[in-house]
């Protein structure tokens, strides 16, 4: 809810609380309600009139607290409904605008190649931010706490986890499952073995999903297993918004395990800060062209689908995925000065000019001037391993499971939290009516008195 409704319901709830512990009753114009002089004379009309007296202020009392407890109830329900974390929008004025404006007519930076299509752009990116990689402080962001299709960048966890749980002379076999993905690809075909290091360039630099297939096999047996295996390195990273990790590959469609993965932009951010961390991916996203002589007797030249790296000057990678379910979407580094900046972009119609944006932004920044108080956590690098069975959760329901929590909260205890506030505002009731209800007969007593 914004700042300025919370702030307008609790002057609203001020004052009716005022008038329901006032002991006078009020006008309907304000100010008090002057009782008329009771005439000894005539005590039967006296005690009717304070009578009907302490009858209105029991009403209006009445009145007043049934507001204050909808106030409450309305700031309460998103709570126990599990609404998502506020947005942390805070720059990239161009962006922003961008929800109200059409987009320029021509993005200074072309789209990605015909192998990663770019919609004609219509609309700003539905969720994004912009991090330091150095401090780590959050720059600007917005909606980035929203878990959405993130496509290929998937890819970035399944690297990282390679990297931390084989050896650097591991090879990877080919089975079936992985020959048959469909593109993008390099066309490994069943019975072949290839070596690490190859399969880890075809998997980030175009992408390859059969590559990304044959690690995840080669780590955990199966698709399906290595989704577990996700949670876990979802865990050790520190993922906060209760991702859905299903798919090595990042696809959402017939060839899917599951429903696909649903990975918010600010959970993105921590996994290319991570991946950076990692030398041998850092080296890999970095590269334009890799060329090898394959397992298959094939010379290779794997040409990297990241087009920011030839377009943004001190662009560093990470990664860029499409699918039609997920639009376009980027993660994207660079350094200039001595300083490195990290930005993602999902769902963005023109991905290389909104990455590029941001980048600008976060640059033209001061180290001094990131007063936000938003970071990501510190980069956890370790092997993944598969939670115990008793406590393994379904793959849909990723909130049961022990992942990372923002400030030590996750959605059970958001849950938790609602029910107690709701036992809070119950309890308030009751306290408050029986306050009145004693009020009320206070006001009888002194009428009795008075008129008497």
């Amino acid at each position: 809810m914004p700042r300025t409704s919370l702030v307008g319901l609790g002057t609203v709830r001020m004052v009716l609380l005022a008038r329901v512990i006032d002991s006078e009753p009020a006008s309907p114009y304000g100010g008090l309600v002057r009782r008329p002089p009771v005439r000894a004379a005539s005590p039967n009309p006296g005690r009717s009139q304070a009578s009907h007296l302490a009858s209105s202020s029991w009403i209006g009392r009445v009145s007043a607290l049934t507001l204050i407890l909808l106030s409450m109830v309305f700031e309460i329900c998103p709570l126990i409904a599990g609404a998502s974390p506020p947005s942390y929008a805070r720059g990239a004025d161009a962006l922003a605008a961008a929800g109200s404006a059409p987009p320029p007519a021509q993005s200074a930076f072309p789209g990605p190649s015909t192998t990663v299509p770019n919609p004609a752009p219509l609309v700003p990116p539905r969720t994004w931010i912009l991090v330091d990689a150095d401090t780590a402080k959050v720059i600007a962001a917005n909606t980035d706490h929203l878990p959405l299709p993130p496509a290929s960048t998937t890819k970035l966890l399944t690297a990282i986890m390679a990297e931390t749980s084989l050896p650097s002379d591991a090879s990877v076999p080919v089975s079936p499952v992985a020959q048959g993905m469909p593109a993008e690809s390099i066309n490994m075909k069943a019975g072949q073995v290839w070596p690490l290091s190859d399969a880890m360039h075809a998997l980030l630099m175009v992408s390859a999903n059969d590559a990304a297939v044959a690690l995840a096999e080669r780590m955990s047996g199966s698709r399906e297993a290595f989704g577990a295996h996700m949670y876990s390195m979802a865990g050790i990273l520190g993922l906060v918004d209760h991702p859905v990790l299903q798919d090595p590959a990042g696809l959402d469609g017939q060839f899917a395990v599951g429903n696909g993965n649903r990975i918010s932009a600010y959970d993105l951010a921590i996994m290319g800060r991570a991946a950076l961390a990692i030398p041998d991916i850092r080296q890999i996203v970095g590269l334009p062209v890799y060329r090898f002589h394959g397992v298959d007797g094939i010379d290779h030249r794997l040409r990297n689908h990241d087009g920011l790296l030839e377009q943004y000057p001190g662009t560093i990678g990470v990664k860029l995925g499409y699918t039609v379910a997920a639009g376009d979407n980027l993660v994207a580094a660079a350094t200039r000065g001595g300083r490195t900046m990290l930005a993602v972009v999902m769902h963005a119609p023109s991905v290389y000019a909104d990455a590029a944006a941001l980048l600008d932004e976060g640059f033209a920044t001061p180290a001094v001037a990131e007063t936000g108080i938003d970071h990501l956590p510190p980069v956890r690098l370790a092997a993944p391993a598969p939670p115990p069975v008793a406590t393994t959760a379904r793959r849909d329901q990723p909130d049961r499971l022990a992942l990372g929590t923002r400030h030590g909260q996750g959605q059970a205890t958001t849950l938790r939290s609602g029910w107690v506030a709701l036992g809070g505002v119950a309890l308030f009731a009751t306290s408050a009516l029986v306050a009145v209800s004693r009020l009320r007969s206070g006001h009888r007593r002194r009428a009795r008195r008075r008129v008497v």
